[in-house]
């Protein structure tokens, strides 16, 4: 019973020893802010920076805010509004919604306030839906009448503008358009990707050959994330023990110690629906210092994800005085 202990004090350990260095990161959309004066700016917001700036469709949207704004104002609708939205359909049908004077505080957003006070955006706020694109337009200024000053900006030759290369597309959630000394400047906005360090604990089981093992093991990887901070691919190394043995007689005999190295890389499947499998990868490893056939064979085999679970298979090329023979097998680790 002394070894059956001794096997139940090493897997807690190992349990007790995972040190994941993790942290959760927003996921943004990317912008492209217009900052006409402290008193007027822009912002166009999409899915992805490339196809920002290939939008062609920001003045005319503009323009048809403008004309039905101010026939709206004739009319009396909106005149003290502090923030105004409308939408533009893709059959052509277009619709107001703004805040009426007993408009009633909405829930403290802590996100949008940040934004705010980090921009410095103006008080009046209109928000435009281009809902066949699935692009926003959001026009700040410090006071309704300036809303003709807009007008005179042409939000498509503006776009045109910055010079993207390949790697800022790849690296940035943004672009400033900033006016100055009546001349536009082009500010990229590079999101710092937050890599990670990994060290965690494995702790699992393997089935080798025709032989149910436990698993044992540290890994430490590299996680890359993308320009929001999402992880994108894990490069790392474990090492693995697996204890095979002999259950008689209500103990553990004849245990052999089965030892390896591995390199592992992992690719992010993203998405939601990916939620359940979404990792998946190559490992490559040799054993070494064991007993046995599997002793200075090679190891190569297939990673994947479910849930919190790591699933591999596995195949072994077995040493030399076997040649040509494999061995299978597969591994569950937590």
């Amino acid at each position: 019973m002394m070894m059956s202990k001794i096997l139940l004090v090493c897997l807690g350990a190992c349990l007790l020893a995972s040190t994941p260095l993790k942290a959760d990161n927003p996921v943004f959309k990317d912008s492209i802010i217009i900052q006409a004066s402290k008193d007027i700016q822009v912002m166009i917001i999409g899915e992805d920076l490339a196809d920002l700036l290939k939008y062609k469709r920001a003045d005319s949207i503009k323009t048809l805010f403008l004309t039905d704004w101010r026939q709206a104002r004739e009319k009396g609708f909106g005149g003290n509004s502090r923030e105004t939205y409308y939408i533009v359909h893709p059959s052509g049908k277009r619709r107001f919604k703004a805040e009426s004077e007993d408009f009633q505080e909405p829930a403290f957003q802590l996100e949008k306030e940040k934004l705010h006070m980090s921009l410095n955006l103006p008080a009046a706020a209109y928000y435009l839906y281009d809902v066949t694109t699935n692009v926003e337009i959001q026009i700040f200024v410090s006071q309704p009448e300036l809303l003709n000053e807009v007008n005179d900006l042409r939000l498509d030759e503006l776009l045109l503008l910055p010079l993207a290369d390949r790697y800022s597309l790849k690296r940035s959630t943004g672009i400033a358009i900033k006016k100055t000394d009546n001349k536009w400047e082009v500010l990229w906005r590079q999101w710092a990707p937050q890599d990670q360090i990994e060290l965690t604990s494995l702790f699992g089981a393997s089935l080798l050959g025709s032989k149910l093992s436990p698993e044992i093991g540290f890994r430490l990887a590299l996680m890359r994330a993308d320009k929001y901070g999402e992880p994108n691919w894990v490069v790392g190394l474990s090492y693995n023990i697996n204890l095979l043995t002999t259950y008689t007689n209500k103990d553990f005999t004849d245990i052999q110690i089965v030892r390896s190295i591995n390199a592992h890389w992992l690719m992010s499947r993203g998405g939601s629906g990916a939620a359940l499998w979404k990792w998946i990868g190559l490992q490559a490893g040799y054993v070494h210092l064991s007993p046995g056939i599997l002793n200075n064979s090679l190891k190569l085999g297939f990673l994947t994800t479910y849930k919190s679970t790591q699933v591999g298979f596995h195949t072994y090329f077995l040493n030399h005085n076997n040649s040509g023979k494999v061995l299978y097998g597969v591994s569950f680790d937590f």
